[in-house]
């Protein structure tokens, strides 16, 4: 179903550049100039969507575009100057604009790939282990921490820490009694680290079973 969407939105995208140059060489002398801003319209609407390279591809189908209907309408050489000179300024704001769309979603990709390593690096701990925000605020926690504390991934995400641990402050390691969910109660040790991450003040907090 995505596949077919994309193909009708890439249908579309083309067929809004075909009305612009439609616009541009048969609604109006090109020669008054105007109407080539319509061209603006699928570049902004391809860039946002598709980025640099999507930015490429239809500034070629404007220029294959406009140059075949010069040659086709016979249109002077210096109306087509004029009309080159506007497509350089096209051509400038589309690559631009691209490049910032593209750079964008790059940082996107990286951050979710770092996002997927943390995650991983947290499974993997012998502890269990929950990462807050500024504010205190769960951001993440491990499987390990989920059974220790006995509720799902839902019902901790987005809780404030002191609501699952209300003895979690200070780094120093100290035993604590764990209130679980279910109403039992068991023996843990705690330990906190503060890190600047991405700008933010996180902690990283650590609960490790000493029933035993």
């Amino acid at each position: 179903r995505l596949k077919r969407l994309l193909s009708w939105e890439i249908a579309a995208q083309v067929g809004s550049v075909v009305l612009s140059i439609w616009l541009m060489f048969f609604w109006q002398d090109p020669i008054m100039g105007p109407l080539f801003y319509p061209l603006f319209i699928p570049l902004v609407w391809v860039a946002a969507r598709h980025g640099l390279a999507g930015i490429v591809l239809i500034l070629l189908l404007m220029q294959i575009g406009q140059m075949g209907t010069v040659e086709i309408l016979g249109i002077t050489v210096l109306v087509a100057t004029k009309l080159q000179y506007l497509m350089l300024a096209l051509c400038w704001t589309g690559l631009l604009l691209g490049a910032v769309v593209s750079e964008r979603e790059r940082a996107q990709a990286s951050v979710a790939r770092g996002e997927a390593r943390l995650r991983s690096i947290i499974e993997r701990a012998p502890d269990g282990i929950v990462i807050t925000d500024e504010a205190g605020n769960v951001e993440m926690a491990n499987h390990l921490f989920e059974t220790l504390y006995g509720a799902p991934h839902e019902a901790i995400i987005g809780r404030h820490i002191t609501q699952l641990l209300p003895a979690a402050s200070g780094e120093e390691p100290h035993e604590i009694v764990l209130d679980r969910a279910d109403g039992c109660h068991i023996a843990a040790e705690i330990s906190a680290a503060s890190l600047l991450i991405g700008g933010r003040n996180t902690s990283i907090i650590a609960v490790r079973d000493v029933t035993a």
